[in-house]
């Protein structure tokens, strides 16, 4: 997936975690929205029954009736009382309720709804408990779909929304990624496309992926019918001409590639890393992790040292800034306020990083990146969504960003359902949403290799680090023969990692970097990283 599409698919999980309420995802056609929705179908928690409405353009007892359909609720055929589908309905959701599981309702095309429908759609969120929604509703439509819920008569169901978001069309480096990534899974060589056609693509198609897909497929085709093995500028515009909806022709090719292009749409898949800046070009100042607060401040130490031992009550010491280890959550601040604190560097964020693992720290130890593997760990920086970040499970620092454009970097420790805790000079409490409107989807956290050379793992390679792999699939798997051999990434290890892959929801390219084998590390046992509480 894009990054836009990680995006889209954490805000559309992290609605149905947060239950009640509704769940907006809106985006341009062709944008990948009902491939989102599928992939969100893939991904849904084993405890949550779904209802699916493909075709909304239905009356209010219809959309009672589809509901209660796609739950398999019986309710008398031929009746078109509104309250005896709601009664149906209500019912089944407190019998659900009781077994421990929840129901989510995904509408697509959201954007043809009625506002009589929608005032309906509006009432079911009414059917709950005295503590808890009895059901999630998730629209997904067109840019319409805003304009309609902006309409006066639906303000009540306006307020009720606790997620919304706009999935825009892909950037031109994401276009690139995309078109490889395809030209790559299908087999197909580096290079097939010129970087002039790459750019041409994107102007043509305005990173829509639905085009995209359209454009190339056609561009391909061109070329094979020129016999030459790269795909050029000038192919790109011939087959725009034919191809593109823009452009007026009755080509029955055209409509075979628009139809077959349709059917084979598939998730978008790319990552694009991020380094944090080095700590130099941040902030050299050594200050305090903090001073907002008469009962937070710390006395500056004379002399700055290093300790190994972490206690509840005993002043730290390292060598930028003196560390209290918290006792206790401090709430009376404000997160816009928290954020704001100069010593919020990426250096004193290492320190507190650090300070989780059970590891001797040398004296005189500068945090930065380059150092850490004099302690045998190694930075992973990367930009992703929540919803990834929580499934590391690992403690980890966040990149923010201020209004002045200066960065700001704090690290975390503990994720609830709606409640984030974040170190500093004390354990702060803040809710995810004051979080959100600062990060920049920027992180970075420590991990332990598998050895001092470990890069990346692929298919084919003979490396020592494969029997470490090996290992961790075999514990994972409840095997328990001892693995020696052999050092060979052969099919069937990669067949192995894949299926790790899909049940850990990680694209399964069979590539073992450095998020594979932190997941690795998480399910097996002997691992003495510290977790994201």
């Amino acid at each position: 997936m894009s990054s836009r599409h990680q995006e889209g698919i954490a805000h559309l999980l992290y609605g149905i975690n947060m239950g009640g309420g509704f769940v907006v995802l809106t985006g341009e056609v062709g944008t990948g929205k009902t491939t989102l929705c599928n992939l969100l179908l893939e991904q849904i928690p084993e405890d949550v029954d779904t209802a699916y409405i493909l075709n909304p353009k239905l009356s209010a007892a219809e959309l009672l009736a589809s509901i209660c359909d796609e739950l398999e609720i019986n309710y008398p055929e031929s009746t078109n009382s509104l309250k005896v589908l709601n009664d149906q309905i209500n019912k089944r959701l407190l019998e659900t309720h009781a077994k421990g599981r929840r129901t989510v309702l995904i509408i697509d095309e959201a954007q043809n709804l009625s506002l009589e429908v929608l005032e309906q759609i509006r009432l079911l969120t009414n059917l709950e408990t005295t503590t808890t929604k009895l059901l999630q509703i998730i629209l997904i439509g067109q840019p319409e779909l805003k304009d309609l819920l902006n309409n006066n008569k639906l303000r009540q169901l306006n307020q009720r929304i606790t997620a919304r978001y706009h999935l825009k069309p892909l950037s031109l480096q994401e276009t690139k990624t995309y078109i490889e990534h395809r030209i790559r899974i299908s087999g197909g060589r580096r290079g097939i496309f010129s970087s002039a056609a790459l750019k041409q693509i994107f102007q043509l198609t305005r990173g829509i992926p639905r085009l995209i897909n359209l454009l190339s497929d056609r561009s391909l085709l061109g070329a094979y019918s020129m016999e030459t093995h790269t795909v050029s500028r000038a192919i790109v515009n011939k087959a725009a001409q034919e191809a593109l909806p823009e452009q007026k022709t009755n080509n029955t090719f055209r409509k075979v590639i628009v139809f077959s292009t349709l059917l084979s749409l598939i998730p978008l898949i790319g990552y694009f890393g991020h380094y944090f800046p080095n700590s130099k070009q941040i902030n050299q100042t050594k200050q305090l992790p903090l001073n907002i607060s008469a009962d937070s401040k710390i006395q500056q130490a004379k002399k700055a040292k290093v300790v190994q031992k972490v206690t509840d009550t005993k002043v730290e010491k390292t060598a930028e800034a003196i560390v209290i280890k918290p006792k206790e959550h401090k709430t009376t601040i404000e997160f816009s306020d928290f954020i704001k604190s100069p010593s919020l560097t990426i250096r004193n964020a290492l320190n507190l990083s650090l300070m989780q693992w059970n590891i001797d720290i040398p004296e005189n130890f500068i945090a930065e990146c380059s150092n850490v593997q004099k302690v045998n760990l190694a930075c992973l920086p990367g930009k992703t969504n929540w919803y990834q970040l929580n499934k590391m499970q690992r403690p980890v620092i966040l990149e923010f960003n201020l209004a002045n454009n200066e960065k700001r970097f704090a690290l975390i420790t503990r994720s609830e359902k709606n409640k984030i805790t974040v170190l500093a000079d004390h354990e702060y409490q803040f809710p995810l949403q004051d979080l959100m409107a600062f990060w920049n989807g920027y992180f970075m956290t420590l991990w332990k290799p598998p050895s001092d050379s470990f890069k990346l793992i692929y298919p084919g390679q003979d490396s020592s680090d494969i029997i470490w792999v090996r290992q961790r699939l075999n514990q994972y798997e409840g095997i328990l023969e001892t693995v020696s051999r052999p050092t060979i990434y052969d099919p069937n290890l990669e067949q192995r990692v894949k299926k790790f892959q899909r049940e850990q929801l990680l694209s399964p390219d069979g590539l073992v970097g450095p998020l594979t084998a932190i997941r690795l590390q998480n399910a097996t046992q002997n691992n003495d990283a510290p977790k994201l509480r």
